[in-house]
């Protein structure tokens, strides 16, 4: 999915890319004279990349005393990943806690997805799936011997509506929902609520009515929208057409979460 409000959009892609955090940047120049592509020139007294001319080979990171250029993206091995969390499990030990495998979409990454899953389940890790549920039933399915809990996106019930804010309509959304219902897993449904996308009372009425039905969900959850993302799209040289949609206040918000959300 490509939702207009992403949080994360350097997950938007699979490739490492290189960000420029202007607010970091001293204006000493350095980078422009090393940038091997010339993706990056002086305008207006600021320095500006060239996204789609950069490679994002790296040589403006190392050239950057100012840590203004950095690196999107690391290359992990299951053994990797393994080793690091093996480090953090007396305190996933003592919180109750454990992994949660996200993103972005994590089933982007599928073969290494479902690897990784068995790889800490054979660890004794306990596991959550953070998930839009727009992948094929049947790679979920496979996944759920390993995963303990689904923590799944219910973002809109109307299709169009869907298919306008996030690229993709929702028939499998709700397809898959409906049989995260019947297979016994632990699971919770959550839905970001967007001003002007979602945060009617009608809309959010129509969700509740929806997800009440479900036999074997444990909460629906509401999440407050927060423009704190914004920074990240101008890092990345993407426009944030959400920078002035104006955040639900607090009362407000506890208000809609306590007449749409379910707890059981």
């Amino acid at each position: 999915m490509r939702c207009r409000w992403c949080h994360n959009p350097e997950t938007l892609v699979s490739n490492i890319e290189t960000g420029l955090a202007k607010s970091k940047c001293i204006h000493c120049g350095v980078c422009l004279e090393k940038c091997p592509q010339g993706a990056l020139f002086f305008k207006d007294g600021e320095i500006v990349k060239n996204f789609i001319q950069c490679t994002s080979c790296g040589t403006c990171i190392d050239e950057c005393c100012a840590r203004a250029h950095y690196l999107i993206g690391t290359v992990y091995s299951v053994d990797d990943l393994c080793t690091i969390l093996e480090e953090d499990r007396g305190i996933f030990e003592l919180s109750g806690g454990g992994v949660t495998l996200s993103g972005g979409e994590p089933t982007v990454q599928y073969p290494f997805l479902k690897a990784l899953a068995q790889a800490l389940h054979a660890r004794g890790f306990h596991i959550t799936l953070q998930t839009n549920l727009g992948a094929d039933w049947e790679k979920y399915a496979a996944l759920l011997p390993f995963i303990h809990h689904f923590m799944c996106d219910f973002k809109l019930l109307d299709a169009e509506a869907h298919r306008y804010w996030t690229g993709r309509d929702n028939r499998l959304v709700l397809e898959n929902i409906q049989k995260l219902d019947v297979s016994e897993v632990s699971y919770r449904l959550r839905t970001p609520v967007i001003p002007g996308v979602n945060a009617s009372r009608k809309q959010l009425q129509q969700m509740s009515n929806f997800v009440s039905r479900l036999i074997r969900m444990e909460k629906y959850e509401l999440i407050p929208f927060h423009r704190l993302a914004s920074y990240k799209y101008e890092n990345l040289g993407l426009s944030y057409e959400f920078e002035k949609v104006k955040e639900i206040s607090g009362n407000e918000f506890s208000e809609i979460k306590e007449m749409f959300e379910i707890n059981r």
